[in-house]
Formats: C-alpha cells, sequence, structure tokens
C-alpha cells in the first residue's frame, strides 16, 4: 500500500500541530510552579500589608526575595530553563527599571494605586505570552486584571484583602490550571 503525497503532506502537519501542542503544554507544565509561588507571595503579600501596613515595605522585600529563590530553584528542577538561562538576567533588569521608572514617574498617591499595578503589570505579560498561542494564559491575564481593576474602582478599603483571595488565589488557581494536560 502506497501513501499519496496529500496522505503524506496530511500526516506531517498532524505531526507538526501534535508537538506544537505538546510544547504549549510543555511551557505550561513550566509556568505552573511559578504562578502558584508569586500566587502565594501576593496572597501573603497584600494580606501582610493590610494587617501591618507599618510594615508592608519589610514584608514585601522578604516576600520577593523568598519568590526570586522559590522561582530560580523551580526553574533549576525543571531544566527546560538551562537553555534560555541567558536572556533571564537582562529580564529581570528590564522588568525592574520598568517598574521602578513607572512607578517613579506616575508617583501613587496611596496603596491601593502600587497594589494596583503590579497585578496589571503581570497581566499583560501572561497576555503578550497568550498572544502567542498559550491561550491559558491569556485567559489567566484576563481575570487577574479583570478582578483587579473591578476591586480597584468598587471595593474600597478591603481592596488588600480582595488582591489577597483574587490576586493571589487567581495566580494560585492558574498554576494548578497550568498544570492540567
Amino acid at each position: 500500500m502506497s501513501l499519496s503525497s496529500a496522505d503524506a503532506a496530511a500526516a506531517l502537519q498532524e505531526a507538526a500541530g501534535m508537538e506544537q501542542r505538546s510544547s504549549r503544554l510543555r511551557g505550561y507544565q513550566s509556568a505552573s510552579p511559578h504562578a502558584i509561588i508569586w500566587g502565594v507571595v501576593w496572597a501573603i503579600g497584600y494580606m501582610g500589608n493590610y494587617l501591618a501596613p507599618a510594615w508592608s515595605n519589610a514584608i514585601w522585600i522578604g516576600l520577593v526575595v523568598l519568590g526570586t529563590v522559590g522561582s530560580i530553584v523551580a526553574g533549576v528542577a525543571d531544566g527546560r530553563h538551562a537553555v534560555r538561562a541567558e536572556g533571564m538576567i537582562e529580564l529581570y533588569i528590564i522588568y525592574a527599571v520598568f517598574v521602578g521608572g513607572t512607578l517613579a514617574v506616575m508617583a501613587p498617591h496611596d496603596v491601593r494605586q502600587v497594589a494596583a499595578f503590579f497585578p496589571l503589570v503581570t497581566a499583560a505579560a501572561y497576555g503578550v505570552i497568550g498572544a502567542f498561542g498559550a491561550r491559558r494564559m491569556l485567559v489567566i491575564a484576563g481575570a487577574i486584571a479583570a478582578l483587579t481593576l473591578g476591586g480597584f474602582f468598587t471595593i474600597g478599603d478591603l481592596y488588600l484583602p480582595w488582591m489577597a483571595v483574587v490576586g493571589g488565589g487567581g495566580l494560585v488557581l492558574g498554576g494548578l490550571w497550568l498544570r492540567l494536560v
């Protein structure tokens, strides 16, 4: 039995599609622990900021250090990031300059503005990833952005606990969803 050129082309196209789907699912698996780690960081940070505002800088600095170490450990354990590690330092520098520069230029007047800024930047980053085929990331980005903005304009003084639950919890749930194949 011989294979026609149309059948061969269809088989190759199907194989390429399966390879692309497999790669996307592997990417979700790699992103999952990072979303969970940072979801826990956000939940503790926002609630700590609400309960002990005088300690908010110390709380966030400690949590960001722990989250960064956790992400590095998760990336090393994953093994997939070894190839792309050369750009990570530059990516962190770009992120730090963007965030620091934007906060310096925009000079937020209250804690809620800063509390909304980071999830919106994160949602934008997830959205960019999602725009290139990782549709689950796009869904997570949309949910984080909508809940962040919805709470900002409606919740008032309970915004920080809101962000602990929907921002932190949303990232944890999103990370668990990314694990599902």
